[in-house]
């Protein structure tokens, strides 16, 4: 067993040639013990000499990187439970559905596998053991995947969104190694001092809208496996902006045919908005106005009526509100037309005489003033005298003309 003692003899081996067993794996020593029975001749014992016993080879393979970017490294390692010393090895690759074919020059216990071309290759490897009585084992065959180096594009749903709107971002990651980890950073201006997102470490992100602002955000992509670049998406903005608040305002509610009213909407906040003014005859029932889809609207003063207005806002972003403004009445009159009578044209000295207007037309702001004249060419006010009647003084013998001047200051009314 050890080449040094505990020799046994072999029942049988007495020729000059032994075939050793080999059924055993192990180191066996071997010696030839010649007897000469001649007297006077010695005995003698060869030199011993070893017989190593190896099991048949096996071979497994291993990769280092089962998937690659283009032009990473991947590296084909052997892995021999051993036959004997002077195993050699012939690396094979194939397609998918082809024959496997040598690779030339692929000779040793490792292969540092091309990733210049994208697509799935299959490797094995073929052992040759020389040993007397030894197998030539193949190993299980292995793939290789060679993607496209990684990249990312990033968008968003809604770009422009009101306050607790919804906003979702998402990338679409194409190539790489498929095991790559992702991280969304934001920025308040797109440039410079990028923070990570907490938790944010999946292809999409809702976006926090809680508060009006502007924001940016990118993807930033980690791919660990070699030759695999980790990009970064392009940058997206998120504008979160207020609800709108809406008022409007007429600069005459009460004008004249011809006169000018102007109505006028204050917005602040809101997306992208769109207007629309309308006009109703009764206040309840609503029709657009045609073309009327500015801030301001010229109010048509044509025809003496009364019309009601509002202003209706559409705003198409996401959690945006839309409302509708207060109405406001508009009321076009007549210009003002008056007559004026007397009920006595000649009295005696203290008898009464009361003079009248007759209005027609005209706005709820007319005012009126009395007026006389001695000769009916110099006009002068009345003090006082601004009612729809004018009790004439006759405490002494005269004649005086008279007459009313009507002043109304609404737009387009006549005095």
């Amino acid at each position: 067993p050890n080449g040094v003692d505990a020799w046994t003899e072999i029942t049988g081996a007495t020729d000059s040639i032994y075939s050793a067993p080999t059924d055993s794996v192990g180191v066996f020593f071997y010696r030839l013990n010649l007897s000469d029975t001649l007297v006077g001749c010695n005995d003698l014992v060869t030199n011993f000499v070893s017989v190593t016993v190896v099991p048949d080879p096996t071979v497994e393979i291993s990769v280092d990187n089962a998937i690659a970017c283009q032009d990473g490294d991947v590296q084909l390692s052997v892995i021999v439970i051993p036959g004997s010393s002077t195993l050699t090895y012939q690396w094979q690759d194939s397609i998918p559905g082809a024959s496997w074919m040598n690779i030339p020059g692929a000779i040793s216990s490792t292969y540092d596998a091309p990733t210049s071309n994208i697509g799935t290759i299959y490797y094995r490897v073929a052992v040759n053991d020389p040993g007397s009585g030894c197998g030539d084992p193949i190993s299980e065959e292995v793939s290789v995947t060679v993607t496209p180096t990684v990249s990312v594009t990033a968008a968003v749903d809604n770009q422009e969104v009101c306050v607790e709107g919804d906003a979702e971002l998402s990338a679409t990651v194409t190539g790489g190694s498929g095991s790559q980890t992702y991280q969304w950073q934001v920025s308040s201006n797109g440039v410079s001092g990028w923070l990570d997102v907490s938790g944010a470490t999946s292809t999409t992100l809702q976006v926090n809208t809680s508060f009006a602002d502007t924001t940016y955000y990118r993807l930033v992509v980690t791919d660990d496996v070699t030759g695999c670049d980790s990009p970064i998406s392009n940058v997206v903005s998120v504008i979160v902006v207020e609800p709108v608040d809406l008022a409007v305002s007429a600069d005459n509610i009460e004008v004249c045919v011809g006169g000018s009213s102007t109505l006028t909407a204050t917005l602040t906040g809101g997306s992208q908005v769109t207007y629309q003014w309308q006009d109703s005859t009764d206040g309840g029932s609503w029709s657009n106005i045609f073309g009327a889809t500015g801030l301001t609207y010229n109010v048509p003063t044509l025809t003496a009526d009364t019309t009601y207005y509002r202003f209706v806002v559409s705003d198409p972003g996401n959690g945006c509100s839309e409302p509708v403004s207060q109405v406001i009445q508009v009321i076009v009159v007549e210009d003002a037309a008056v007559t004026v009578s007397v009920n006595d044209t000649e009295v005696c000295i203290g008898e009464l005489v009361e003079l009248s207007a007759n209005v027609t037309g005209g706005s709820a702001a007319q005012s009126y003033q009395w007026q006389d004249s001695a000769i009916g060419g110099m006009w002068n006010n009345i003090a006082g005298a601004d009612g729809a009647t004018f009790v004439a003084p006759t405490n002494a013998p005269d004649t005086i003309y008279y007459r009313i001047v009507i002043t109304d200051p609404k737009s387009g009314c006549s005095d």
